[in-house]
C-alpha cells in the first residue's frame, strides 16, 4: 500500500480553521512590514548622517581648511581708539575694531587713579639700619 496526494473536499470546520490561520498570518505579515519600514527608516537616517560627515570631510579636503578653537587676545591701542584681535597661533591680526565708549571710559578711570606708593626696606650687606 502507498499514499498519493489527491484533491479532497474540505469540511466546514477545516475551512473555519484555515480562515483563522489566514487572519493570523496577515497580522504577522503586517508586523513584519512595519518592522521593515522602521528598520528602513533607521538605516536611512544612519546613511544620511554618514553622508553629512562625508560632505564635511570632503569640504576640508577641497578647501584645505577647517574651523577650530584658537587662542586669541585683544591688544588695546587707546590713543588710536582701536583694539586689535590677535590670533596667537599664527600671530596675525584677524580683526580691528573701534574701542566701545564704555571700554574707553573704564580705561580712563583706571588711568586717572594715582599709583599707590609702596614702601620697601632694602638691606645692603654691610650697612645696617639703611633701608
Amino acid at each position: 500500500m502507498f499514499k498519493k496526494t489527491l484533491t479532497c473536499v474540505l469540511a466546514d470546520d477545516e475551512i473555519q480553521k484555515l480562515g483563522e490561520d489566514v487572519a493570523a498570518k496577515i497580522g504577522e505579515k503586517d508586523e513584519a512590514e512595519d518592522s521593515m519600514k522602521s528598520s528602513a527608516a533607521h538605516w536611512k537616517d544612519k546613511i544620511t548622517a554618514i553622508q553629512a560627515e562625508i560632505r564635511i570631510m570632503v569640504r576640508k579636503i577641497t578647501t584645505h581648511k577647517e574651523d577650530r578653537p584658537v587662542e586669541c587676545d585683544w591688544e588695546y591701542l587707546y590713543d588710536a581708539g582701536v583694539k586689535k584681535l590677535w590670533r596667537l597661533d599664527t600671530h596675525e591680526v584677524i580683526a580691528t575694531e573701534k574701542i566701545p565708549q564704555d571700554e574707553m571710559q573704564e580705561h580712563l578711570k583706571l588711568e586717572g587713579e594715582a599709583p599707590k606708593e609702596i614702601e620697601a626696606t632694602v638691606e645692603v650687606p654691610g650697612e645696617i639700619g639703611r633701608g
